[in-house]
């Protein structure tokens, strides 16, 4: 007669030990039976836990932060709270009360472009600058505000303020971070 069924009454010690299960099983006769042989297979070339690998993982990083300055000072501040060390940024900035904006991209390795209104000049003229000052607004004809990154941290930037003339007012500021 042929055994249609094994009980743990049918053997010996009342266990199923791994001498006594064969290879090959196939892996939806394991558990809830949910997980197919060609999944299962995919457990071979994990290096670790599985949710510690997936709670490390990380997209992409950035952070935008806003924030003004007094145009009419100089010295060195820094712009921190970006959580990692920034690797590129976009950078918007523009003068209370008037249309002066400038427009920056800027890399930590030092490469740097930035577009410029210079519409104290002539009427929709725009500059383009590189490697340079990252900001750069015309108050007036012969009164300038420059931001200049000096350095890339491990949580943000450092700036220098500097001035051409004699600038007045608040410059404002949004930058986007990128990791």
């Amino acid at each position: 007669m042929a055994l249609s069924k094994i009980t743990t009454s049918s053997l010996t010690d009342g266990s199923v030990s791994n001498v006594k299960v064969g290879t090959g099983i196939d892996s939806v006769k394991i558990g809830a039976g949910d997980v197919s042989n060609t999944e299962h297979a995919f457990l071979n070339s994990v290096s670790s836990n599985v949710q510690t690998q997936i709670s490390g993982a990380s997209g992409p990083q950035f952070k935008f932060l806003t924030g003004s300055w007094d145009i009419s000072t100089t010295g060195t501040f820094n712009i921190t709270g970006v959580g990692f060390a920034p690797k590129q940024l976009t950078l918007v900035s523009v003068k209370s009360g008037t249309n002066t904006a400038n427009i920056a991209l800027a890399n930590s390795d030092g490469t740097e472009f930035s577009l410029y209104d210079q519409h104290h000049y002539a009427a929709h003229q725009w500059g383009l600058t590189f490697n340079t000052k990252i900001v750069s607004l015309t108050i007036s004809g012969s009164a300038f505000a420059f931001l200049e990154i000096t350095a890339w941290g491990s949580d943000g930037i450092s700036m220098t303020k500097t001035t051409s003339g004699s600038p007045s007012g608040t410059g404002y500021y949004g930058i986007t971070f990128f990791g």
